[in-house]
């Protein structure tokens, strides 16, 4: 009786709640990315799932045993940076323009088991941020990508700067699905 209640304790304290990454590895957990709500190119789902794809212990599949619902609330830019207008100053007068913004976007990140329809984790809401610098008076629209917008008109910059904005906030939803807890192999 006794060897029966030592064995018994041993399984039960052995199955403690805990991460188990090993387990998560050998048992991937499978992710539904359906594309994200106000996402009008599709270049953002394409992103996240190219990131969640990255990490350990997770798949992407279109029937999956989880569900990635994602919204995309709002975008705007911050002004960060000032400078003398250089045409002004040839004139003697001291006008100052923006030249350095940040591109900024917000979503709303919710993890729903496909079965159940219930949440698993969430809703979190992601921020991704992107600082870019610009020209304020140009007449040369050509893009360099590598300067994100610093050779160009306020306009092209701004289109440059997507790709590295969803970039940096589809890389934050991976990060947060890899470091939730609440989603982790519990044993």
């Amino acid at each position: 009786m006794n060897r029966l209640i030592v064995v018994l304790t041993s399984f039960l304290l052995s199955s403690c709640a805990s991460w188990h990454l090993s387990d998560s590895m050998n048992h991937p957990k499978t992710i539904h990315i359906p594309y994200a709500i106000g996402d009008s190119t599709g270049e953002f789902t394409r992103r996240v799932i190219s990131e969640v794809s990255k990490q350990p212990g997770l798949t992407v599949d279109d029937s999956g045993q989880y569900l990635l619902v994602i919204k995309m609330l709002d975008s705007k830019e911050q002004k960060l940076g000032y400078r003398y207008d250089p045409i002004d100053l040839a004139k003697d007068k001291k006008e100052i323009i923006l030249n350095e913004s940040r591109a900024l976007a917000l979503a709303e990140v919710t993890l729903k088991d496909t079965f159940s329809n219930k949440i698993v984790l969430g809703p979190a809401y992601i921020l991704g941020a992107i600082d870019f610098d610009h020209q304020q008076n140009t007449i040369n629209n050509d893009t360099n990508d590598f300067s994100l917008g610093q050779l160009t008109d306020v306009e092209t910059a701004r289109d440059v700067t997507y790709i590295p904005l969803y970039r940096d906030l589809s890389a934050k939803i991976a990060t947060w699905l890899q470091n939730a807890q609440e989603f982790a192999t519990v044993q």
